[in-house]
């Protein structure tokens, strides 16, 4: 009788380390491919593969070259061509 416990618990043992195993080799592929998927599209959009619509970002800019607040403007904007710096009194 001791010796059938005794296989039954090693049994549940090596039972809850299967599934143990299991779920963290699940977990690791999912977290790998996950992070695959996400440096194929950040690679697609940087090398130009994916083309975003980009408005001029003279929509949302007054002729000092501050943001316009009332051009309720959306969206994404090409902001290739411009430098972003202080103001002569660090704003």
């Amino acid at each position: 009788m001791l010796l059938v416990a005794f296989l039954r618990a090693a049994y549940e043992v090596q039972a809850e380390r299967k599934m143990i195993f299991s779920l963290l080799l699940f977990v690791t592929t999912f977290s790998f491919n996950s992070l695959a998927q996400q440096t194929n599209i950040l690679s697609a959009v940087s090398s130009g593969a994916i083309k975003q619509d980009l408005k001029p970002l003279e929509q949302v800019l007054n002729s000092d070259g501050t943001i316009n607040q009332n051009a309720k403007a959306t969206g994404s904007f090409d902001v290739s061509s411009y430098e972003m710096s202080y103001g002569a009194n660090g704003e």
